[in-house]
């Protein structure tokens, strides 16, 4: 630190510090939790490589990088690979603790749903469902319920996968995590529109796009951009048939001959036979 402060550097331009120059010295043992979660703020961000560089920086300071690592496989498209990473995490004896576990298990519902192991995703989820209650703080009670809707929405149940995204982005609202937030109002949106109400849909993703666009998450804000493009085309199709659709109805005249006489011969209880039995066919 003296060194860093010494009046012969003062003016001379410098490179700025990675985060964990002082960690490094202070407490080298927290250099690799630290380097796992800023895995994941890369991954929020969409700097793959950024994620790729921490994951492997926590393991050289001997820190399990889970789920960041299993999580940046899905992204850059080896799902199987993904699949492998988070099971082995969940397998790691050293990796037993609750937290560990509400980390974790998430993770592993959405893997096992991308890669469609819909059973196993789940058997991940009664297991996440018992530690949240356990634990009974907003966190790990919102990512339980939206891994409890992103399963129902995998096997065809978008009502109550609705359900469970709406409780997940209340809870992620009240404490302030705004990108889980924008995550759970996007799943919300795919269950709206798998109830065919595109409208909703559409307020609800344009919502989320905004929201990653405010927090600086440019790469789920570009991905969104392809799915509200899409979701306003469903929804300008269906108004347009709506406003064009064509009905056509087929009238029948019948006109009884010699009426009156026929009344006045047979009486008026025949005659409401008559017509009651006309109006039956």
């Amino acid at each position: 630190m003296q060194a860093l402060l010494h009046p012969h550097h003062i003016g001379q331009r410098r490179e700025p510090a990675h985060p964990t120059v002082f960690l490094d010295a202070a407490a080298p043992f927290l250099v690799g939790w630290a380097h796992r979660e800023m895995a994941e703020i890369a991954l929020r961000r969409g700097n793959l490589a950024a994620a790729r560089d921490n994951c492997q920086r926590a393991l050289e300071f001997g820190t399990e990088p889970q789920p960041a690592l299993a999580r940046l496989r899905l992204a850059e498209g080896d799902v199987e690979g993904a699949l492998r990473s988070i099971d082995s995490a969940l397998e790691n004896t050293s990796l037993m603790l609750s937290q560990n576990h509400v980390d974790l298990l998430p993770a592993k519902v959405t893997i096992a749903i991308a890669a469609g192991q819909i059973e196993q995703a789940a058997q991940a989820i009664e297991p996440l469902e018992e530690l949240a209650a356990q634990l009974d703080t907003p966190a790990p009670l919102a990512s339980a319920a939206c891994a409890r809707g992103e399963l129902y929405l995998a096997q065809g149940e978008p009502v109550s996968a609705a359900e469970h995204f709406r409780k997940a982005w209340r809870l992620w609202c009240d404490i302030e995590a705004p990108y889980d937030a924008a995550r759970a109002q996007e799943l919300l949106s795919k269950a709206s529109a798998a109830q065919g109400d595109i409208g909703a849909a559409l307020i609800q993703l344009q919502a989320a796009r905004s929201s990653f666009e405010r927090i600086g998450a440019e790469a789920d804000a570009s991905r969104l951009e392809d799915e509200v493009a899409n979701l306003e085309r469903r929804r300008r199709t269906a108004q347009t048939t709506v406003h064009t659709a064509r009905f056509s109805k087929t009238f029948m005249f019948t006109v009884m001959v010699d009426y009156i006489m026929l009344v006045e011969l047979l009486g008026d209880d025949w005659w409401d036979g008559v017509h009651h039995g006309h109006h039956r066919s």
